[in-house]
């Protein structure tokens, strides 16, 4: 990959590629493309990747993803692969408008089109207003693991910063919607499946019962994870965090509302180009009866969600 295709919403700071690849030692000329040949020919290898199509430019943004490490990689792609075949209620829906119809006006997420100088992402799932169930709530995980789909494959950046406001929110009716099951699953599917990483986790409520959601999601979630949680009781908290021209209007920043955001999103995602390359993507599974029973045991009957009871035909 020579340069980064202009993007209809999101932003790269200019020297992106060349810092990242200096970062993880993959600055010289050629050692990405050998990277990344190693990182094909094990792809290649795989009888229990059932379907091999990943473009070098997603390989790259693995192996950035993974720190520069090509084993790291692999196994990315191999759990990846492994929780759409074990998991793939999750992965129903490529239609962002189907989803929408079901959480409009409950529910949004966005990607804010800014990266920060220390080249993050800045995601914001947000609870537009009370009264929710536990469907429309997996019906949110089915749209970030879209989102996650999409840009495993288009973008370049070196982490996520996780904010969301729970201001008016009803934050102990809300988590009795929380199915648990559907929460270590959604544990798996983004941690380990999409090894997302979250550079810090941004909560803004004045309530206490925040603390009792944390309380929640910490026995979710690894401590190294837990100690990234930062609890605001206000925007001007969280500005100390998050420079307000990343943000936006919603969160005291320069940026226009979150609803904006997310009507553009909605367009980018629901274009036949989108479309087809998350369909693409999402053709990459495993195919079990190739793999090894003790290997799978081995890698993932320890995987929050979980397998246990998964047999091989």
């Amino acid at each position: 990959m020579e340069s980064l295709s202009k993007h209809p919403i999101l932003e790269f700071n200019p020297d992106v590629m060349v810092t990242l690849r200096g970062r993880y030692n993959l600055e010289k000329s050629g050692d990405m493309d050998k990277a990344i040949d190693i990182l094909q020919d094990w792809l290649n290898q795989q009888d229990h990747i059932s379907n091999k199509t990943f473009s070098r430019d997603y390989l790259e943004r693995t192996i950035i993803v993974q720190k520069g490490s090509i084993e790291r990689a692999k196994a990315a792609i191999d759990k990846l692969c492994t929780v759409r075949t074990l998991l793939p209620r999750f992965f129903e829906s490529n239609d962002v408008k189907d989803i929408y119809k079901t959480i409009y006006g409950t529910f949004t997420q966005v990607i804010l089109p800014k990266q920060t100088k220390e080249y993050y992402r800045i995601y914001i799932p947000q609870i537009l207003k009370n009264g929710f169930d536990s469907d429309m709530l997996f019906k949110t995980l089915q749209l970030a693991a879209l989102f996650c789909d999409y840009f495993n494959a288009i973008d370049y950046c070196d982490g996520i910063i996780f904010i969301s406001d729970f201001t008016g929110v009803d934050i102990i009716n809300g988590m009795k919607a929380i199915n648990i099951v559907d929460i270590r699953q959604a544990a798996t599917v983004f941690l380990q499946g999409f090894s997302v990483r979250v550079k810090a986790i941004h909560f803004i409520s004045p309530s206490t019962a925040i603390d009792l959601f944390v309380t929640f999601l910490k026995t979710i979630i690894k401590k190294k994870l837990s100690d990234r949680i930062h609890v605001h009781k206000s925007m001007e908290e969280l500005h100390k965090f998050v420079p307000k021209e990343l943000l936006p209007v919603n969160y005291g920043g320069d940026l226009k509302s979150l609803n904006e955001w997310s009507a553009d999103w909605v367009n980018v995602l629901s274009s036949e180009k989108a479309r087809a390359l998350i369909k693409d993507i999402r053709s990459n599974k495993t195919d079990e009866k190739y793999r090894d029973t003790v290997q799978f045991n081995e890698q993932y009957m320890g995987m929050a969600g979980s397998f246990r009871t998964f047999t091989v035909d």
